[in-house]
């Protein structure tokens, strides 16, 4: 519980004002916004599994329903009079952070009212992209009780994991890309992948083997190819142990992980006004820890070794 504790003291310690990352920095808001309320989701994941740990998991619901204010101003409702390529970077986090903050007990009454505003644009906007984010306008969409822009069926011919690379052939957007699409057709695991036939599950169980070793250094890749193989349920075997523990002990002192100081440095010499920490820190945190929760919770390992690794 170590781990966590100290990954939750430094998202407390995060600055993520959506409004102000956009207009103040030039950085995605609503994106870094909903990967914030991410992190914290998957903290209360692992203290409602945890023998008396409710009380832990109501403590952080209440400390992000206590800054959610920013969701009924104005200024962060702005997808209606924006422009495109602002629509385009924004719509699905806009989408998702609504369902998120219901989750976390907030009053959606305004929130959902401005979606209902921007629903046709958001219709009218579907078939310009690709074939994860389109899945991922179905899930959002559907999340809200709000009808789909597309079925899952017709899409599923169009995504990476019918395109039948190798690892080799693979290129990091590529592995996002069909990560992404996996959680999608399981809802984040919660259901089997019933849109993928035989074939896809056996080429899926090869590649995600094959993929493990390449990522080793790169916790945030690395993270989201486990967390779409326990979606998949492809869990026993000795290389996931080995990259659950190595992103366990990759967590840096302040509770983060990722390694961006290089960037960091770069981005000071040109002056620019980017946050590391919100920008990279922040993905990174999010995914290692959904990827180390989950393992957690569907007992990856052999008795008792990843309850040791994850403190």
């Amino acid at each position: 519980m170590k781990q966590i504790k100290s990954a939750e003291s430094w998202l407390n310690g995060l600055y993520v004002d959506p409004v102000k990352l956009r207009f103040e920095r030039g950085m995605k808001g609503k994106k870094h916004f909903v990967e914030w309320l991410v992190g914290y989701q998957a903290i209360i994941d692992f203290y409602s599994a945890v023998p008396g740990g409710a009380s832990e998991a109501e403590r952080v619901r209440m400390h992000v329903l206590n800054h959610l204010n920013i969701l009924d101003t104005p200024a962060y409702h702005d997808l209606a009079s924006t422009d495109r390529k602002r629509f385009s970077e924004d719509v699905l986090s806009y989408l998702y952070a609504c369902s998120l903050a219901k989750d976390f007990g907030f009053d959606m009454k305004f929130y959902l009212a401005e979606i209902s505003q921007i629903l046709p644009r958001i219709y009218e906007h579907a078939p310009s992209r690709g074939a994860s984010q389109r899945m991922a306008l179905i899930r959002r969409l559907g999340a809200l009780g709000l009808p789909a822009t597309d079925a899952m069926n017709l899409l599923i011919d169009k995504t990476q994991i019918r395109q039948r690379k190798s690892v080799a052939e693979l290129q990091k957007i590529h592995v996002y890309l069909m990560v992404h699409e996996i959680s999608h057709l399981t809802d984040g695991g919660r259901h089997p992948p019933k849109l993928l036939n035989i074939g896809d599950m056996a080429y899926l169980s090869d590649l995600m083997e094959g993929l493990l070793d390449p990522m080793l250094e790169d916790v945030d890749l690395l993270s989201e190819v486990i967390e779409a193989m326990i979606c998949l349920g492809f869990v026993n075997n000795e290389n996931i142990r080995k990259a659950l523990s190595f992103i366990a002990l990759s967590q840096n002192e302040n509770g983060s992980f990722g390694a961006y100081e290089d960037e960091r440095n770069s981005l000071r010499l040109q002056g620019s006004a980017y946050d590391v920490d919100v920008g990279m820190y922040l993905h990174a945190t999010t995914v290692c820890l959904r990827a180390l929760i989950a393992a957690n919770a569907h007992s990856v390992g052999r008795e008792g070794e990843f309850a040791c690794s994850l403190q």
